[in-house]
């Protein structure tokens, strides 16, 4: 029969053990978040944002130059394929819930296609959009050319996706640092680590 530890042995093998695991997991926890914002502060710089100005579903006025100074992040909806389109805008309307404590946060989404505001508020409502998600309506004869400029600006980034599939990440000063496959099911997070990366490395 062995001979029973006392307890002050235990608390001593216990606090030694803390200890060694202490030793070996900070250091490596730290290592781990530094290459994390090292590697999501090597943002691509893709090309700027392609201008625009119109107005989103309250019929506020929106456009590139009113953008600037805002980080923000950009999609593209197609309301006659709300299928296909779905799975993105409840990611978008997550990365929303995200933004609601920070003013210098927008997104903003381009509907492909001729729709009412009535259809941009109601595509709103059911996500339950907040002030930072606008949504612009795009006239259907400057469509065609806006949809090819954000695909040539984005060209060098973005890995051959489809415009309607994107998310794209645009800095304060309207250069484009991230194109995102907005069916991954990382993309959230992915987004919100590099939006991370531009509030660290923005000027005080």
């Amino acid at each position: 029969m062995q001979p029973r530890r006392s307890p002050i042995n235990q608390i001593i093998g216990a606090t030694i053990l803390l200890g060694v695991a202490a030793a070996l997991f900070i250091p490596a926890y730290l290592f781990w978040n530094s290459s994390i914002q090292r590697s999501a502060s090597a943002l691509p710089k893709c090309g700027m944002a392609p201008s625009f100005q119109a107005a989103d579903q309250n019929g506020n006025p929106i456009g590139t130059a009113s953008l600037l100074g805002r980080t923000w992040v950009a999609d593209f909806v197609r309301f006659e394929n709300p299928g296909q389109g779905e799975p993105l805008s409840s990611k978008f309307a997550e990365l929303d819930q995200n933004f609601q404590r920070h003013d210098g946060l927008a997104l903003v989404t381009f509907v492909i296609g001729d729709r009412s505001d009535n259809q941009l508020k109601s595509y709103a409502q059911r996500h339950e959009a907040t002030s930072h998600w606008r949504l612009v309506r795009m006239p259907d004869p400057s469509t065609s050319a806006f949809l090819r400029q954000w695909a040539s600006a984005t060209a060098d980034c973005r890995a051959e996706l489809p415009i309607d599939r994107l998310f794209v990440l645009i800095d304060r000063e309207g250069a484009i640092r991230g194109v995102y496959d907005g069916t991954a099911p990382e993309v959230v997070q992915k987004v919100l680590l590099d939006i991370g990366s531009l509030l660290r490395d923005r000027p005080k």
